[in-house]
């Protein structure tokens, strides 16, 4: 299975053209802001040939100083002029080490693509807008926060082009990077409180950005929507409830939100305080002084993970309960969801032999009932309309093995219109494109009117509880239907106690 996938990464020049950012330049758009002047270059959605418009990307943009490692954020000096055509590096990442790891990268590194380079200087973030947007015709923005457990993720990765969404539905997107695994959330007992998950300070410093910057490539600061998957979406989830002031964003998203945190991070930060001799006088200078990628080697070898400190200003934690009820969590709109055979990609990582049934029991544990409790908890406060989606689509050309089914992330390149046309799995299918068409309208219309919803019943609102948004599904491969909760939920009436009492209730 591994050698397929490397053949299809290695093969596929195609779609190195499909998904990457700029094909057929016009005449480059310009944009000036504080910093300095960007220009960015305009492209057709290379993967969609009946869409002819251009969109302008801007790739590559500083929205903060290069980082010194596990300390906050700072702003971008004044760069003068700089070329914004070329994808950023990722922020360095982490994997898990063998087989496991090679599989995590193939199934989400930049899937059947080569990996993004790699570096400490990362704080970069992706723009596209419609060649129509401008500071006198202002358009709603799309803020995403990628996923990887807070280990690993980019903007960069080909998924997350938002040409296809930007021109489709003349909204502007932003994609961001931010720092993940010990140089995201070091836990170091040097940083001041409130300043350790310097991940999450990236994310809330490139909302800040958006709100500085974002009028001048044609986005309206006063109608952001924050959305994210897995990791991402909890990153969201953090964000609505310790939310910065004034609120930099109007509505939320939340994709198969989660983040499953592993050992001790304080431990794990001292275990590599000791390894590299940092133990006697000043820990922090001392591991600041170790090369990157050593570092990193290190954790990975070693397992040592890293996850957010719990220090209600940046992280609640392993839940929102206290924010929710108390008001403070933000009273905005928000679609949350997750997709219907999420397990079936960790199952293959870990090299579990589980059955069908037994994937979907752990999707329902890891997932699904998670986002039941969450959404359903949000609702109850009576404080925002919450809409619930479950999404089925199922696709032969991006099964990262053969039969993967609706596995955790697929529903990324149905939003954003980045499915492969074509490759060596096969083409695209007519469902697949015409999902992908319905689910950017929703999506979108969403972005543009989140009040309105996305075209179904919001959660508490039926006698029959029919509040479920499907899709793809069976009933309509090509859209959206909706149907009650309760088959969906069903697990859940078991679940839900252990995730309780578990105490992981709105974390995994």
């Amino acid at each position: 299975m591994l050698s397929l996938i490397r053949n299809v990464a290695a093969a596929a020049t195609f779609l190195s053209l499909v998904n990457a950012a700029p094909t057929t330049p016009a005449p480059n758009p310009t944009v000036t802001i504080a910093s300095g002047v960007v220009i960015g270059t305009a492209t057709r959605v290379s993967n969609q040939p009946s869409v002819t418009a251009l969109v302008n990307a801007y790739l590559g943009v500083p929205f903060a100083d290069k980082p010194v490692r596990f300390a906050p954020p700072q702003p971008a000096p004044a760069f003068g002029t700089i070329n914004a055509q070329t994808n950023p590096p990722a922020c360095l990442q982490q994997f898990l080490s063998g087989e496991a790891g090679e599989k995590t990268r193939a199934y989400f590194n930049n899937p059947f693509l080569p990996p993004p380079p790699e570096s400490e200087d990362c704080l970069y973030l992706n723009v596209f807008a419609p060649q129509g947007a401008s500071p006198s015709n202002l358009k709603p923005v799309f803020f995403w926060i990628y996923g990887g457990n807070l280990e690993f993720g980019t903007a960069s990765l080909a998924y997350y082009n938002g040409s296809s969404l930007a021109v489709n539905e003349d909204i502007v997107v932003v994609a961001i990077n931010y720092r993940t695994n010990v140089f995201g959330f070091s836990n170091s007992p040097e940083i001041p409180a409130g300043q350790q998950n310097s991940g999450f300070l990236d994310q809330r410093f490139a909302l800040q950005w958006v709100q500085d910057n974002i009028r001048a490539f044609g986005g309206d600061p006063t109608k952001v929507t924050i959305a994210g998957e897995s990791a991402g979406g909890f990153s969201v989830k953090q964000l609505l409830a310790l939310p910065p002031s004034p609120q930099p964003f109007r509505a939320a998203i939340m994709e198969s939100q989660g983040a499953m945190s592993v050992g001790n991070s304080v431990d794990n930060y001292n275990k590599l305080a000791a390894h590299f001799n940092c133990t006697t006088g000043a820990t922090l200078p001392c591991l600041r002084a170790v090369p990157g990628q050593v570092l990193l080697d290190y954790t990975v070898n070693q397992t040592l993970l890293f996850f957010p400190a719990e220090d209600n200003v940046t992280s609640t934690g392993k839940h929102a309960d206290v924010q929710i009820n108390s008001g403070q969590f933000a009273s905005v709109p928000i679609l949350i969801g997750t997709n219907s055979q999420e397990f079936n990609a960790f199952a293959s990582i870990l090299g579990l032999n589980t059955t069908g049934s037994e994937a979907q029991a752990l999707t329902d544990l890891v997932f699904t009932c998670p986002t039941q409790l969450l959404s359903s908890k949000i609702a109850s406060a009576g404080r925002q309309p919450v809409w619930r989606y479950l999404f089925k689509g199922a696709f032969p050309n991006v099964d990262i093995y053969p039969g993967a089914g609706a596995y955790h992330s697929v529903e990324i390149a149905e939003v954003f219109g980045t499915y492969p046309l074509v490759n060596q799995l096969g083409s695209a299918t007519a469902d697949q494109i015409a999902l992908s068409k319905a689910m950017q309208g929703i999506w979108a219309g969403f972005v543009k009117n989140p009040s309105a919803g996305p075209g179904w019943p919001k959660l508490g609102s039926t006698m029959d509880g029919k509040e479920l948004g499907v899709l793809g599904g069976s009933n309509n491969p090509q859209g959206e239907y909706t149907e009650g909760l309760f088959p969906t939920d069903l697990q859940c009436l078991v679940d839900d106690p252990v995730l309780i009492l578990g105490g992981s209730a709105y974390k995994v």
